[in-house]
């Protein structure tokens, strides 16, 4: 992953070594829940979980709505197109759903000074 890390995943590991230190420490889980302001099934999940990896993997892996349009994007910004309004609009075009907010945080962490749209990707 380039970049920092994604607010979901630090959050994820940050729950997840708090839940797993209050259990140790004897807490309940519904004592949990009520100290971090979760529900009691959102700690057991997190509880259940042996290491964090096991949380993150759905987190990280999920599909995003812009997915099936990034080698377009990667073209048309190759070719000179960096406005992420005029290429929302072509992608919608093509069947994209989302909109420019959607489709610019999904393209995922930037390098500084880049644009939101030219994404360090693997694809890139």
């Amino acid at each position: 992953m380039h970049g920092r890390p994604r607010p979901l995943v630090a959050r994820t590991r940050e729950r997840h070594a708090q839940i797993h230190e209050r259990i140790e420490r004897g807490d309940s889980l519904r004592a949990i829940a009520r100290e971090l302001h979760l529900s009691r099934g959102t700690v057991l999940r997190f509880a259940r979980a042996a290491d964090v990896q096991q949380l993150l993997g759905a987190a990280t892996d999920r599909p995003s709505m812009v997915d099936d349009y990034r080698l377009y994007l990667h073209h048309r910004w190759m070719e000179g197109c960096t406005n992420a309004a005029a290429l929302t609009r072509e992608i919608q075009q093509l069947g994209y759903r989302g909109d420019v907010n959607t489709s610019a945080a999904t393209c995922g962490p930037t390098a500084p000074g880049r644009s939101r749209w030219m994404p360090l990707c693997p694809i890139y």
